[in-house]
């Protein structure tokens, strides 16, 4: 989850490409997303569902 938050902020901050995100962000991508393209689309969706008032009260 915590890979997925910094790619979130870094959209903020313009999100470069992945030679530019520190070693332990690198590692995570390559441990658990098939590119870094996915964590980003991830991260994107991650964001999108903090905006839906449903999701952030859950059940």
């Amino acid at each position: 989850m915590n890979t997925l938050l910094f790619l979130a902020v870094e959209l903020f901050n313009g999100r470069g490409p992945f030679s530019s995100l520190p070693l332990s962000v690198q590692l995570n991508v390559r441990a658990f997303f098939t590119s870094y393209k996915e964590a980003c689309q991830r991260a994107d969706r991650l964001l999108l569902k903090l905006r839906d008032d449903t999701y952030i009260a859950g059940p």
